[in-house]
């Protein structure tokens, strides 16, 4: 297998370096990868519903509607959440019953409401394209298949660090990065009697 350097990953000022399985270290390749199969919709049954459709890039990788649309229109369970440091995340989706990125991967691409496929069969489709012939066998040895498609969309999903907001500069010393009112708006938030920070606080 070609050399593959690992993936440079940069982090906000006191933020921890992500753990990752052993197994899929985060190398160029890997994310080169997962970032052409997120934006790809042949993952999905019509081609036209793609990972970046209901996680959108320019809102934070997160979705706008209350409930997400598959494919032929259909509404899903659940709203599409930020993708936004979930390299940091222990367990997914609401009830955390998936422990790891990888494994999160498999079910939109098979939900009905989503992208109905089946992951063999979109690796099948995929698999002697390039660039996905030449960056599956550099970041993993081997043909594309389920295995690469999980991995390498789990390692591009741990690059969306979020921490260099007006917020993040504020909590690191820079008084002026915040207005008064948003100031007011972090305390209150933080109070003891909304308890906001009970369940959104933190990098997760």
């Amino acid at each position: 297998m070609e050399e593959n350097p690992l993936f440079y990953l940069q982090l906000p000022v006191g933020y921890p370096f992500p753990s990752n399985p052993a197994e899929n270290p985060l190398t160029d390749a890997s994310v080169r990868l997962g970032k052409a199969l997120f934006f790809d919709t042949r993952l999905s049954r019509t081609n036209t519903i793609s990972c970046a459709s209901c996680h959108h890039v320019d809102r934070a990788f997160s979705d706008t509607l209350p409930m997400s649309v598959g494919v032929d229109g259909a509404t899903g369970m659940r709203n599409s959440p930020t993708l936004a440091n979930v390299a940091y995340h222990t367990s997914f989706f609401r009830d955390g019953g998936v422990p790891t990125l990888e494994r999160q991967v498999i079910a939109p691409v098979h939900d009905e409401a989503e992208m109905d496929h089946n992951i063999t069969l979109a690796a099948e489709t995929l698999r002697d394209l390039e660039p996905y012939r030449s960056l599956s066998m550099k970041a993993y040895g081997r043909a594309l298949d389920p295995y690469v498609i999980t991995r390498a969309i789990a390692s591009y999903e741990r690059t969306l660090i979020s921490g260099w907001s007006r917020y993040d500069r504020y909590l690191q010393g820079d008084a002026s990065a915040m207005t008064d009112a948003e100031v007011r708006g972090m305390q209150l938030f933080n109070s003891e009697t909304l308890n906001c920070t009970a369940c959104h606080g933190g990098l997760t």
